[in-house]
């Protein structure tokens, strides 16, 4: 899983154009105030997760205590909740 945005190739040309496939929306990009609310996201839930390393609560679930599992963190580091309250 990626944190931040990934952005197609740039065409080559004059004037360089992002190669997005018909009917795909293009992606928020820096600057953007989408990509920006994104990023300030992420990095609020990588700072709670920060937290809950150093009081040791990583790896449980936030509301009922369960343990999250080393492939549930494998897939999504900032996982906070168990399958059953997510």
């Amino acid at each position: 899983m990626s944190f931040l945005p990934s952005y197609p190739m740039l065409e080559p040309g004059p004037t360089a154009t992002l190669a997005l496939p018909p009917g795909i929306p293009s992606p928020a990009m820096p600057g953007d105030a989408d990509w920006l609310d994104q990023l300030s996201a992420e990095l609020d839930a990588v700072e709670v997760a920060l937290e809950r390393l150093e009081v040791g609560s990583f790896d449980s679930c936030e509301v009922c205590g369960a343990r999250l599992g080393h492939e549930g963190l494998l897939e999504d580091p900032l996982l906070t909740r168990c399958a059953t309250h997510s």
